[in-house]
């Protein structure tokens, strides 16, 4: 029987691996300020939403691993099957170069994604997953985004492009 990863260090290696190649984008400095969304559910949690409440309980200590690069980090699902990780820098970023650096790392990125995080949420009963990045500036305009896995559904498409 497969072992099930802790979620905490799946989530971590993702983050670490993103945030360790957008060291020193910055330029202006910026409050820091912890977000937190859960995301809700009217009905009984589906899949999507058990899991992604499990990584959630985690984003103060990955914040803390992260160091100062990004003051908040959001986790929360389309309540289907994607989950979203929305990153916000701590500093105003140069957004080319900024998106110059995810594209060096996007390969890393997506096969940790694919290879390590969306099996697990297999693993958890979510069907067809998917994740996106979402990147916003100290400002909170919109960066970058990035897809993984399925994302099709219409309220992950909207979610990604109404961030």
């Amino acid at each position: 029987m497969k072992k099930i990863r802790n979620p905490f260090y799946t989530t971590m290696l993702a983050v670490t691996l993103c945030a360790v190649a957008l060291v020193g984008c910055s330029t202006t400095p910026k409050e820091d300020a912890t977000a937190t969304k859960v995301a809700e559910s009217s009905s009984s949690p589906v899949p999507i939403d058990t899991y992604v409440g499990k990584v959630q309980q985690f984003i103060p200590k990955i914040l803390d691993g992260i160091g100062a690069e990004f003051s908040a980090l959001s986790i929360t699902s389309d309540h289907k099957a994607v989950m979203i990780y929305s990153y916000t820098f701590a500093q105003q970023v140069d957004k080319p170069t900024t998106v110059a650096n995810i594209d060096k790392l996007w390969r890393g990125i997506e096969a940790t994604c694919e290879d390590v995080v969306i099996p697990e949420m297999a693993q958890e009963g979510v069907l067809l997953p998917g994740v996106i990045y979402v990147y916003l500036n100290a400002d909170g305009s919109k960066v970058d985004s990035r897809k993984c896995g399925n994302t099709e559904s219409t309220a992950a498409a909207e979610a990604s492009e109404n961030i």
